[in-house]
């Protein structure tokens, strides 16, 4: 069954959370799952919250039609190339079946 409506993964330094919550509060957007916590290494940054590398990263979940999709892109799209060096990354995924 297709549902048209897509997974956004959103991963980013834990710091930016704030200006998250802005663009999702301004999408309308309050359901999400998230997870805290992750370390890694991104092409441009680097989080291991240790004492080299302090700072980690979040990761929201959020699943959304494809209306929605097209009203939030532009607001992640943004917060994207401004936030790219900090890790701020926006993966799109089809969501293939609801159960």
């Amino acid at each position: 069954m297709k549902t048209g409506h897509k997974l956004l993964a959103i991963t980013f330094d834990a710091s930016l959370e704030e200006g998250l919550h802005k663009v999702l509060n301004e999408a309308g957007i309050d359901n999400y799952v998230k997870q805290d916590g992750y370390v890694g290494k991104m092409r441009t940054c680097r989080l291991m919250d240790d004492h080299t590398w302090p700072g980690h990263f979040m990761r929201y979940l959020i699943q959304v039609d494809a209306e929605k999709l097209r009203e939030l892109k532009p607001l992640l799209v943004e917060l994207s190339v401004r936030h790219s060096e900090e890790g701020f990354r926006v993966l799109v995924l089809p969501v293939e079946e609801i159960i």
